[in-house]
């Protein structure tokens, strides 16, 4: 028995130790993929045959389900939304405190028994989650038996709630701290763009071109997401440079070309702390690096640049020279800008991305507007 309690306790350290580590790491990620993460160590834990994670829309009174492991399709769809006061969970938000049936069966107050009893889910334990008394959702076990739970098995469940309470409030937490920097960020790129009188809508334009260009390559969703959230923020580091050298029309002296060049650098320190686009921060950092080597801050060539900062790095380019500069007041034509893209292939720029943008530009897809 001893021992037995010791493995228990063990694997309880590991289950909490896992599930806390990869949550605190992962808040920024959709909180349906946080929670099922957390749903199926408990399960298997538990020994559970499926669980189910709602979330309460004080708004209609409904608990939505939001992560499910162990049940049929169909039943997620049919047990999407519950009302408040509906079934069991309905009633667990109602009195909060948990509810269990050890045989559902012969349960009067559970819905839908036929569906249940077809998934083999015999008996159940639903807690509140319950964070600062506010209260979040639901969270469900089934087991595949008639089993009656005792008054220690119900506190270690209601443990395991609050434990994904947490987790949820937490989440919430860095959400608004998320929102707060990024209305900051925001502002910078106003800031900048009044700054330096040339940048003018360049950032939304950047942003443009590099999701056309993403798209006609097939990148998935989450690398689109990536390039639209990003590439606005290539820029962000020349807040850190005078306006006298960024509005130059003088050549840049030997000791402002390294400010200049410094600028990437500067913008991938602002926008670290923001996790949830580190994925795309190689974007800020290289999007001057160039295909041959002979770009800055780092120096790298080919592969090594990643993909998005690659298509990051030709959408810069087309709005630079469609645009007014402090270098040269009249944009470049139609076919200036083309022949410049073809004439830097292989050397400036990725020549399948190029190839790619020549392409959209001749579709009208990619309309370049000199300014």
């Amino acid at each position: 028995m001893r021992e037995e309690l010791l493995s228990f306790y063990k694997n309880l350290f590991f289950l909490l130790s896992d599930t806390i580590k990869y949550s605190t790491s992962n808040l920024y990620r959709k909180r349906e993929e946080i929670l099922l993460y957390i749903l199926k160590k408990i399960v298997k834990f538990t020994k559970a045959k499926a669980g189910n994670i709602r979330v309460y829309d004080p708004q209609t009174k409904t608990l939505i389900l939001l992560s499910s492991y162990g049940t049929s399709k169909k039943y997620k769809e049919e047990k999407k939304e519950i009302k408040v006061g509906e079934s069991i969970a309905g009633m667990v938000i109602e009195k909060r405190k948990p509810i269990a049936i050890s045989d559902i069966r012969e349960s009067k107050i559970y819905i839908k028994s036929n569906l249940a009893i077809e998934e083999n889910m015999i008996s159940l334990i639903s807690c509140p989650l319950i964070c600062d008394n506010k209260v979040f959702g639901t969270n469900t076990l089934y087991f595949s038996y008639p089993k009656k739970f005792n008054k220690e098995e119900k506190e270690f469940f209601y443990t395991l709630s609050n434990f994904i309470s947490l987790v949820i409030r937490l989440q919430d937490t860095y959400y608004e701290l998320e929102e707060t920097y990024t209305a900051i960020i925001n502002s910078l790129i106003i800031e900048l763009e009044q700054k330096d009188r040339y940048l003018k809508g360049h950032s939304e334009k950047v942003r443009e071109y590099s999701i056309k260009i993403g798209k006609k390559l097939g990148l998935s969703r989450d690398e689109i997401k990536i390039l639209s959230n990003v590439s606005v923020l290539h820029d962000i580091g020349k807040l850190f440079i005078d306006s006298s050298i960024l509005n130059k029309k003088e050549k840049l002296t030997e000791a402002e070309w390294m400010i200049i060049k410094r600028h990437p650098l500067n913008g991938e320190r602002i926008l670290l702390p923001l996790r949830k686009i580190r994925d795309g921060i190689s974007i800020v950092r290289h999007h001057h690096e160039r295909i041959d080597g002979k770009g800055y801050p780092d120096g790298i060539s080919g592969n090594k640049i990643s993909l998005l900062a690659r298509i990051v790095s030709v959408a810069d380019a087309l709005d630079a020279m469609s645009s007014k500069r402090p270098y040269r007041e009249t944009p470049l034509s139609l076919e200036e800008i083309k022949n410049e893209l073809k004439k830097n292939m292989g050397t400036q720029f990725d020549p399948e991305i190029v190839k790619v943008t020549l392409e959209l530009i001749e579709d009208g897809k990619i309309k370049l507007k000199r300014k």
